[in-house]
């Protein structure tokens, strides 16, 4: 028998069966200014992860914040800022996870796995938090089986994903922010 100590749980809604056939994923950045995002590159350097880079072929800044949606429902299960940049992982129903590097904002409060504290969840297609400065995003994918984490190389299946617009016109909370 498998022993599993997390702090992470795998979740979903919980009328699940009663909602129907499951939302498509979609890319966790827009298309910007008509460029498709797409894979820059893959892992640079030995991780125990498939995460890849990805971002805008030959873009290399933005003066503006372009946000970050969330490619499925679910709930974000870490965020942390620090004075480089910040991370935020959202677990998914069936047992998928998500994880960001590289976020100049994020919108969720940072997690704390010593407090109890209400999980934030999200729809596919929110606003998770925001890139700016290089226009690239660290994005990794992982799915739980029999008990254990299994990296996804994320290559094999964002081909498939739509990719929602982005729009200039800034929020007043995304005006916060910048300023």
């Amino acid at each position: 028998m498998c022993q599993l100590a997390t702090t992470r749980i795998v979740h979903r809604p919980a009328n699940a069966a009663a909602t129907g056939p499951v939302k498509p994923w979609v890319w966790p950045l827009p298309n910007l200014d008509g460029v498709r995002p797409c894979i820059l590159s893959t892992q640079e350097s030995p991780r125990t992860d498939s995460s890849v880079l990805i971002g805008y072929p030959d873009r290399t800044s933005s003066r503006d914040l372009v946000r970050v949606f969330a490619p499925q429902d679910g709930v974000i299960t870490f965020a942390v800022r620090s004075d480089r940049a910040a991370e935020l992982t959202l677990d998914h129903p069936a047992g998928w996870s998500t994880h960001f590097e590289g976020l100049e904002h994020v919108i969720a409060a940072s997690t704390d796995r010593f407090r109890r504290r209400r999980k934030v969840r999200v729809q596919v297609g929110e606003v998770l938090g925001h890139i700016r400065a290089s226009l690239q995003l660290r994005f990794g994918l992982s799915r739980l089986v029999e008990g254990e984490w299994i990296a996804v190389d994320p290559a094999a299946v964002v081909h498939a994903w739509p990719v929602l617009p982005w729009f200039a016109a800034s929020t007043p909370h995304t005006a916060q922010l910048a300023g």
